[in-house]
């Protein structure tokens, strides 16, 4: 038979967090790492703000799903510290540094890996700050009009493996996407309005592969301050389907 404790901690192990307001404090939420499997639908982080140097969420737990959150006015949204998360129709709006951070997830195959789905992250100091992770997966995902004091970009990458699919990236004081870590994948995305280059593919971004679909669904990159792509790394490949100061009819840019 499992013991009292085995299974006072399996629960523990397999808790949901729902429907939950977390309003001005430092941080609003922390979950450790040894919570794995935590599910955090339909809360409300906003105006955590008593510590600049806090996340409103914060889980350092393996397989966190975060899903239909809003996390608004906070001195940081969210933070993936050492997880393997899924991040789905959640959005951030107006955090006074950044809007979310992850670092130092890597995960084994890329069946596995931390996957942001549907999601909207606007206004504020910084976008989203990708590092050492690897097979990271952006879909469907809006990111605008982030312009703080040393913002880079909207999107600034240094883990490897990491795909964008259908994102909107656009508004951005500096680059819209910046990427640092080898063998990235851009595809049917847009990326226009930034003030510095829509993409920038620094030196070590080597083997990073920006394409279309299909003509229909293609890649768009206009209206950048300075360069539409700019490649620094080597064995990089601009490939079918990528329209540079082109845009399709039935596209429209998106700023809210």
């Amino acid at each position: 038979t499992q013991s009292r404790s085995s299974a006072a901690s399996d629960v523990y192990k397999r808790q949901t967090i729902s429907g939950c307001t977390f309003r001005q404090n430092g941080g609003g939420l922390r979950i450790y790492d040894s919570a794995v499997n935590t599910q955090v639908t339909s809360c409300t982080f906003e105006d955590n703000t008593r510590d600049i140097r806090k996340y409103a969420f914060e889980s350092a737990a393996p397989n966190t799903t975060v899903e239909g959150c809003i996390l608004q006015r906070n001195a940081n949204g969210l933070t993936l510290l050492n997880s393997d998360a899924t991040v789905r129709n959640t959005q951030i709006y107006d955090s006074l540094q950044r809007a979310l951070f992850v670092t130092s997830i890597n995960a084994p195959t890329a069946n596995n890996h931390t996957q942001i789905i549907g999601s909207t992250f606007q206004r504020g100091g910084e976008g989203l700050v990708i590092e050492f992770s690897r097979f990271l997966s952006i879909t469907n995902t809006i990111v605008s009009d982030f312009d703080g004091v040393g913002s880079i970009a909207g999107v600034r990458v240094s883990g490897t493996d990491t795909s964008f699919s259908n994102a909107t990236i656009t508004g951005n004081s500096g680059h819209g996407l910046y990427i640092n870590g080898e063998r990235a994948s851009i595809v049917s995305s847009t990326f226009g309005d930034n003030g510095v280059d829509g993409v920038h593919l620094a030196f070590g971004a080597g083997s990073s592969v920006v394409s279309g679909q299909t003509a229909s669904e293609p890649t768009v990159v206009i209206r950048n301050g300075r360069d539409g792509i700019s490649v620094n790394a080597p064995n990089c490949a601009i490939a079918d389907h990528v329209l540079v100061g082109v845009v399709p009819q039935q596209l429209s840019l998106i700023h809210i």
